[in-house]
């Protein structure tokens, strides 16, 4: 049910001129998966499913796996070049945030649905939801997002939009997950990056590339999956 297609849709867009709207149509059986604890890197440790995919794409690091009805994503983006933000107080790192999120969600036509601030472990994150299509299916896209050690984390929750309330654990699995070292906190998300841009001046265009990033991840690692299916029936036809 959750995906089928693939194409690639290019349109002008005010930061850089281009909109890449990859939108990909496959069929993904459904079938139920283990859950394993997945560490990302020394800040970051999540629960995804074992079928997950790791790939680099436009500089940042994408982790993709395949649930019943939906697909979780990952990516981390370094704070370097010409992306570097600098945050040097808790409201300008809520003003990355928020910046970011319009950002990401434009990168994807998105429409808003809402977003929250939590805390967590004494590190500041944002969550935000937004409704998108792929093809012709409705979807509902979850996002928690987090700046610390100099690199943006963003884990993405994408589900059908009619079987929203049947996801709900998944999600919530997902999400409740996220395990951050002790001994880091508010501090560590600071950054004076020589060089780095203002938080909300920058936010924007970071989200934009986020993305971007993500989505075309997302297809490399469609197209690895489908290899393998392909594979897979193709041994089984020979036997």
């Amino acid at each position: 049910m959750f995906g089928v297609m693939l194409f690639g849709q290019i349109r002008p867009n005010k930061m850089n001129g281009l909109l890449i709207a990859i939108l990909t149509i496959i069929s993904i059986s459904s079938f139920g998966q283990q859950w394993t604890a997945y560490r990302v890197d020394s800040v970051l440790t999540v629960t995804i499913p074992d079928n997950y995919q790791v790939r680099d794409t436009l500089g940042q690091r994408a982790i993709t796996a395949r649930i019943d009805n939906g697909l979780v994503l990952i990516s981390v983006h370094p704070n370097t070049g010409q992306t570097a933000i600098c945050v040097q107080n808790e409201k300008e790192l809520i003003d990355f945030y928020k910046k970011m999120r319009e950002g990401f969600i434009r990168s994807q036509s998105g429409q808003f649905i809402e977003e929250k601030i939590i805390d967590n472990g004494g590190l500041k994150l944002i969550r935000f939801s937004f409704h998108a299509t792929m093809g012709e299916e409705k979807q509902i896209r979850h996002c928690v997002s987090v700046f610390v050690n100099e690199r943006t984390y963003t884990i993405n929750f994408w589900e059908v939009e009619s079987l929203t309330n049947e996801m709900t654990a998944d999600r919530d699995k997902l999400f409740s997950s996220l395990k951050f070292p002790e001994n880091i906190g508010l501090k560590n998300q600071m950054s004076f990056s020589i060089g780095g841009a203002s938080s909300y001046n920058i936010g924007y265009l970071v989200g934009i590339i986020l993305g971007y990033g993500l989505t075309i991840g997302l297809l490399v690692a469609l197209v690895w999956w489908i290899s393998k299916r392909g594979k897979k029936k193709s041994a089984n036809a020979q036997q």
